[in-house]
């Protein structure tokens, strides 16, 4: 296993969108394709994580993309938005982790944790004073990791899984 010293994160550059897409589309099968239909799944997939909606969403100078990677290996992304470019604005002063994913063999081994503290630190760096996340309502393995470090509810909201209806758990850290 990598040491966690060893891994970095960087912006993504325009020209590494299709490793973006990949990573994107991969990740979020994985993580949701066994819980939910097909056909939903696949209409996501098609309206959200195509190479143009990420081109057009890296052009937005409110929301960044990151790698997590080592030198030998890309583990995971995440996507932070600010400003108008939140899905949500019930908080001032905020900054949202829209996505955050990592490549199912580096799950469970503190990749995870040690990106939501780069969050946290970048946050913290730029004054805000909240991080917030939506967080599927049935990811109850998400919900426990958010809680374990220091995320409470503060909300619901709708997301559209293709045509489902699905619930998500709003959650806040105070920085």
């Amino acid at each position: 296993m990598q040491h966690l010293n060893n891994i970095k994160l960087r912006l993504v550059e325009k020209a590494e969108i299709n490793a973006l897409h990949d990573i994107s589309r991969t990740t979020f099968l994985n993580a949701f394709a066994d819980k939910n239909d097909p056909d939903h799944m696949a209409h996501f997939l098609s309206e959200n994580l195509t190479v143009e909606s990420l081109t057009l969403e890296m052009e937005n100078p409110e929301t960044q993309f990151y790698f997590a990677e080592t030198d030998e290996a890309l583990l995971g992304y995440m996507k932070l938005n600010t400003g108008k470019a939140q899905t949500e604005t019930h908080l001032d002063n905020a900054m949202e982790i829209e996505r955050i994913y990592l490549w199912s063999h580096w799950q469970g081994k503190q990749v995870g944790q040690w990106m939501l503290a780069q969050v946290l630190e970048k946050a913290r760096a730029a004054h805000f004073d909240w991080v917030w996340l939506g967080v599927w309502e049935k990811n109850t393995e998400a919900i426990r990791f958010y809680n374990k470090n220091g995320f409470v509810e503060f909300g619901r909201h709708v997301f559209m899984l293709g045509k489902d209806e699905q619930i998500d758990l709003l959650l806040k850290f105070k920085l």
